[in-house]
């Protein structure tokens, strides 16, 4: 076998999202295996909520928050009280819409506790939103259909916010570790935000990870100029590669096309980024024996059974 498949039409529509070029970065295999063959691990029960339906407690808190605030000005003009109430509402909307979907696991008791830590994170990422440039709130929670490459991708972009010179910011929000670098390199870890960054319909200034995690709130990213966000810092050469912002956008342009252009001729080899890490949590392992490829070593004859 040559690691390929098919070729795959291009403008046809990807299930599973703007995931694919992220699964074609760490391993060909695997992003064949999840968005053509369609191969998924079955879940694993757990009580209580697990770590994706608390973040999407946070999601769901903050579409509603910034749906009440609409902008840095009106922030900044709430007296204390009045943005911990709009803090609490939008927290108790937030546990009220997952409430429907897992009563189980919402008990009150455990609700409380839910509502008490959304609540701590959310007042803590607002002070740094106090001190950035002045924004508001254009996008939140959107879909976007992606056409890209060749691929038909169906996103959901956190948060965009408009800067006061019209330029925009891409905000992802993340709930678990926030690592700029997986941004950078030939095959990036986590490209889904240089995408959105590259087919927002603004011109994009900066992107950010605002980390939503105990004792880790704040943002992180690369813009134009370090003053827009704090946390968030200008392109730097020697880390990113390239001379300042628009020439990483170009780079990015590139790195994706590559890997999209890999997935639609049907690239599907065995070649996981960085063996083992890469395939430590992948569900589709099973299928692809990667420990006999990497672990084994060439097969010998006698290993074959051959008796020549």
């Amino acid at each position: 076998p040559d690691g390929r498949g098919a070729a795959r039409e291009p403008g046809m529509e990807v299930p599973g999202g703007v995931s694919v070029l992220e699964h074609q970065a760490a391993c060909p295999f695997r992003a064949f295996a999840i968005h053509r063959l369609g191969a998924r691990a079955l879940p694993e029960p757990q009580p209580g909520l697990d770590p994706r339906e608390r973040g999407t407690l946070v999601h769901r808190a903050l579409a509603m928050l910034w749906a009440e605030l609409q902008s840095q000005a009106r922030l900044l003009a709430l007296e204390p009280v009045e943005r911990d109430a709009a803090v609490a509402q939008a927290v108790d909307i937030a546990l009220e819409s997952l409430r429907g979907e897992r009563p189980d696991a919402l008990t009150p008791a455990f609700a409380d506790l839910e509502r008490a830590r959304l609540r701590e994170l959310l007042t803590q990422l607002l002070e740094h939103e106090a001190v950035r440039a002045p924004f508001r709130v254009v996008e939140r929670e959107t879909p976007r259909d992606i056409d890209f490459a060749g691929l038909r991708l169906r996103a959901r972009v956190d948060r965009v916010d408009a800067l006061e010179d019209g330029r925009r910011v891409v905000i992802d929000y993340k709930t678990g570790a926030a690592n700029v670098s997986h941004w950078l390199g030939e095959r990036p870890d986590a490209p889904q935000v240089p995408l959105y960054a590259l087919t927002d319909r603004g011109e994009v200034a900066a992107v950010a990870f605002a980390t939503l995690r105990a004792g880790d709130v704040g943002f992180a990213g690369l813009a134009t100029h370090s003053a827009l966000l704090p946390g968030v810092v200008t392109v730097q050469p020697d880390k990113a590669g390239t001379t300042d912002f628009p020439a990483l956008l170009r780079e990015w342009r590139r790195q994706l096309e590559a890997l999209a252009e890999e997935f639609l001729a049907g690239e599907a080899e065995v070649a996981p980024k960085r063996y083992p890490k890469t395939c430590e949590y992948c569900d589709v392992r099973p299928l692809c024996r990667v420990g006999e490829l990497f672990d084994r070593g060439p097969v010998s004859e006698e290993e074959n059974g051959d008796e020549r």
